[in-house]
């Protein structure tokens, strides 16, 4: 049966409870997050076809990338402030008969107990949520076991101006783009890419891979269109999503790295 933890969050990332079903419906079942999960997934494909691994899943959400690597007989640990999240992560659990495999923590990475390290550490889209940034970078460090990997997949504060330049939102531009209040899907702290690397570096990660997520599909206009096209929308985007120019504009960008 699967293991299941409770403790107090430090308030340094948004809480999602009560939006889970909003996030299926905006993100999991829409091109947007099938860009996502199949640009994360060709990523780790070598790591996932290999030998077992324990894996840290920090902000689980409803667990798609932990499942996924449970699937191929890892052993994942599931960690989420939001209870919703974590609830839903359960359930699909249940139903692919993975429960065995996998460890559930209520809690914040700042407040996790410290623990063995692991093999490798997923953090995908989680960080834009913390101000503290450098910060959890380190603490995920903390984490990993030397010559471990780290996948961290970041939202990008230069798609965010070009997004909103384009759309015509000058105004907004202008005023520096503070997050409308009704927006709660909308990351709190975009993330300076150069800043990040750095941060990277200065941790000892060394980086193997970086790829661009959603490099071109939130800037097509004809938003029928794309959906109708949906399959050959997400070949294109995994065709460009090593362009490390577009890279520049891309909603996301993941980071695999190794720690030294």
């Amino acid at each position: 049966m699967a293991k299941s933890k409770a403790r107090q969050a430090t308030v340094t990332k948004s809480n999602f409870d009560g939006a889970a079903g909003k996030f299926a419906r905006s993100i999991y079942s829409t091109p947007k997050g099938k860009v996502r999960l199949a640009v994360l997934q060709r990523d780790l494909a070598e790591l996932r076809n290999g030998a077992p691994l324990r894996i840290l899943d920090i902000g689980a959400g409803m667990g798609q990338m932990a499942l996924w690597f449970a699937e191929a007989g890892h052993q994942v640990t599931l960690c989420d402030i939001s209870a919703d999240m974590l609830a839903e992560a359960k359930i699909n659990a249940r139903e692919r008969q993975l429960e065995q495999q996998l460890e559930f923590i209520h809690s914040d990475l700042f407040a996790l107990p410290p623990t063995a390290p692991f093999d490798l550490i997923l953090c995908h889209a989680v960080i834009e949520w913390v101000e503290q940034q450098a910060a959890f970078v380190a603490k995920l460090g903390e984490f990993l076991k030397p010559q471990g990997h780290l996948s961290l997949m970041a939202y990008n504060a230069k798609s965010k101006l070009f997004h909103n330049l384009v759309a015509g939102n000058f105004d907004h531009v202008a005023s520096g783009m503070k997050r409308r209040s009704r927006q709660r899907l909308s990351p709190q702290w975009p993330v300076d890419l150069q800043a990040l690397q750095q941060t990277l570096v200065d941790n000892e990660f060394c980086q193997l891979k970086r790829s661009g997520v959603r490099v071109f599909s939130d800037y097509v206009r004809d938003r029928e269109q794309a959906a109708a096209n949906e399959q050959q929308l997400i070949e294109l985007e995994l065709s460009y999503a090593d362009d490390q120019e577009l890279c520049a504009i891309a909603r996301y960008v993941h980071y695999v790295c190794q720690r030294r």
